[in-house]
């Protein structure tokens, strides 16, 4: 029936989202509902579980309700690398240890300075980085020893909530893949990085296929919900490439969001030599590589709050751009507010101005913070696409800013596309999950709305991000000292 969808959720860092998404290929309900990130100390980035629950159940039964019907099944998409210990009841014993944690940084040096990184690395595909749950779970043996000992299982947001309409313990391989606890092309945990970490496979999930199905078995979501199949999908990253089309060689897909990453698709196993890319896996014969920054909008999102409060809308911050000319008058802003995976692995970097006159205003300040967020974008993309040969295709939350995207395109003097549909993780969670249903959909082809680079911005734009690039060169040794609560 033409009324038939599947219900994609979208369980992200700053909020979940559901979509009604029909077998025309159309989004035709939609909930969202925002949560915290919590930092209760400097490096911790933490979330509530019951919280993450709380407004998944929420958004779920909002777009049921809109709909008036139950959906085909349920798909998932989430957040890669956080972690949170369960007990013997199936309850928190932490809260989710978040991608943006730093925590385990001493953890993570240690690693790499032993022989056995590069053999991690190797079989997973994760950098070696404090973001992995593998250093999470070195860091939670160390320094809280007696919880560690008493947690029944180690799992992921995305298995919690899986658990509580099952009541089974499963991970899809595309998030096992970015735990840096995965043997990738064997499909299974890796006993080297376990003995690592600490544990056996028995305090994990139980590794499954992303287009593996489950039948909902508990009343969590309401009996009415019972029978309804339950797809595992994949992690978010994953999806927003299979979400944003980019699937076919030669395509770059860029998210922007609390985060950002440039991906490629591609079909084999492949990594790089430098250790600085990671390579998922999504489906047989999908794997994605790129690399991830930890600071896209959430250095937006901190500049607003700390000097613009109550302005939280990104566009209203967009708008305020053109007030100054490309290159902020030669302001400079290192976004690494949150530290800095790719492409420098710096779990230590901080944010900083550089440039500063007297003639700088607080216009000024804005237009760098969002030029320092493109800046990070392109050292990424100039690892992924050194030739600068692909097609990029942007998507996220910073795809919903025209000023922004005709930054990014100005930055990285390179066209770029947006797609009318920049929620790329939902719509790839649909994909998969209709692909794993048998069902076919007539997936509606569109024109991209096509950003083209303003040459006349080529030059000073040039030079800015080589001096950003030398700017971080040369404060980047200041980072240690000025890093003692790690």
């Amino acid at each position: 029936m033409t009324d038939d969808y599947l219900l994609a959720v979208d369980v992200g860092t700053s909020g979940v989202k559901a979509l009604a998404i029909s077998v025309a290929g159309t989004i035709t309900q939609h909930a969202w509902q925002p949560y915290a990130l919590l930092h209760p100390r400097p490096g911790f980035a933490e979330q509530q579980p019951h919280e993450l629950l709380l407004h998944t159940r929420k958004v779920i039964q909002a777009v049921r309700r809109a709909c008036n019907k139950p959906p085909l099944a349920i798909c998932w998409s989430s957040a890669m690398h956080g972690i949170m210990a369960i007990d013997a009841r199936n309850e928190p014993l932490t809260p989710l240890i978040t991608w943006a944690d730093l925590r385990s940084t001493p953890q993570a040096q240690e690693l790499l300075r032993s022989r056995e990184a590069e053999a991690v690395f190797r079989a997973g595909g994760t950098p070696i980085h404090p973001m992995a749950p593998l250093c999470k779970l070195m860091w939670l043996r160390q320094e809280a020893p007696e919880l560690f000992r008493a947690a029944h299982k180690f799992v992921s947001i995305k298995e919690y909530l899986n658990f509580q309409l099952t009541g089974v313990w499963e991970i899809d391989y595309s998030l096992a893949s970015a735990t840096a606890l995965f043997f990738t092309t064997r499909l299974r945990w890796n006993d080297d990085a376990l003995r690592l970490a600490g544990i056996n496979a028995q305090k994990l999930s139980k590794p499954v296929p992303t287009t593996q199905q489950s039948i909902i078995q508990t009343d969590w979501l309401g009996a009415e919900w019972r029978g309804i199949p339950l797809i595992h999908g994949a992690s978010d990253g994953c999806l927003a490439q299979l979400g944003s089309g980019a699937t076919a060689p030669g395509v770059l897909s860029i998210t922007i969001g609390t985060s950002s990453a440039v991906r490629e698709m591609v079909p084999t196993y492949q990594l790089s030599d430098h250790g600085r890319l990671f390579c998922y896996y999504l489906n047989e014969g999908q794997f994605v590589r790129g690399g991830a920054s930890n600071n896209g909008t959430s250095a937006i999102d901190w500049f607003q709050n700390t000097f613009s409060p109550g302005t939280s809308s990104l566009v209203d911050f967009a708008t305020r751009l053109d007030a100054v000319p490309a290159g902020a008058h030669g302001l400079l802003f290192l976004p690494y507010l949150l530290g800095e995976r790719a492409p420098h692995y710096h779990p230590h970097a901080k944010g900083a101005f550089f440039g500063i006159t007297s003639a700088h205003t607080q216009a000024h300040f804005q237009r760098a913070v969002a030029e320092g967020v493109c800046f990070a974008v392109r050292s990424i993309v100039n690892q992924v696409d050194p030739h600068g040969h692909y097609i990029l295709r942007l998507n996220g939350g910073f795809a919903r800013s025209t000023v922004l995207v005709q930054l990014l395109a100005n930055i990285l003097q390179r066209p770029v596309e947006v797609h009318p549909t920049v929620e790329a993780s939902a719509r790839g969670a649909a994909i998969l999950g209709f692909s794993a249903l048998g069902v076919h959909v007539s997936w509606a082809v569109t024109e991209p709305e096509i950003y083209q680079p303003d040459v006349r911005t080529k030059a000073v734009y040039t030079d800015q991000f080589h001096a950003h690039q030398s700017l971080y060169k040369s404060v980047e040794p200041l980072f240690l000292s000025s890093s003692h609560f790690y």
